[in-house]
């Protein structure tokens, strides 16, 4: 009798370790597989902040891009191509667009001033018609109005 109550006793400490066992392995299960609460907000506030920077740094890149841009039609304007196809940059010159004439019947008077011009009809006239209608800074045009006088009549 006494030798199967110790048998009982060293099975139920048998049982009473695998018991133990299991529920360690549950509990670690269980860490592992729900994090808790603080964790999943820390991680919601830290994915939170890293969108928000992503926002901003495409933000400035988008701001940055439109610089640039500006930058490239503000060159391309006063870059002109001289007969040898090589580029010239005339800071004096504002107006290398096409569409520097405000609206097309300024174009139209421009091509009928210069059609007068070429005929010999009222020449210094049409000049300073014409340096006034293209813009030309003061120096040039300057030049040309001596150049008019100039001429033999």
């Amino acid at each position: 009798m006494t030798g199967k109550v110790t048998e009982l006793q060293e099975k139920l400490l048998q049982l009473q370790e695998e018991l133990s066992k299991r529920q360690e392995e549950e509990a670690a299960a269980k860490d592992v597989e729900e994090p808790n609460f603080e964790d999943l907000q820390a991680q919601l506030a830290e994915k939170t902040r890293l969108l928000n920077e992503a926002k901003l740094n495409m933000q400035e890149s988008k701001e940055k891009a439109i610089v640039l841009e500006d930058q490239l039609k503000k060159y391309s304007r006063g870059v002109f191509v001289t007969p040898l196809g090589t580029p010239y940059k005339d800071e004096n010159h504002r107006h290398t667009d096409i569409n520097m004439f405000g609206e097309p019947t300024e174009f139209e008077y421009l091509r009928k001033v210069m059609f007068e011009y070429m005929m010999g009809r009222e020449t210094k006239t049409m000049a300073k018609v014409i340096t006034t209608v293209l813009r030309f800074p003061a120096d040039q045009a300057q030049i040309i109005l001596e150049k008019e006088d100039a001429r033999p009549v």
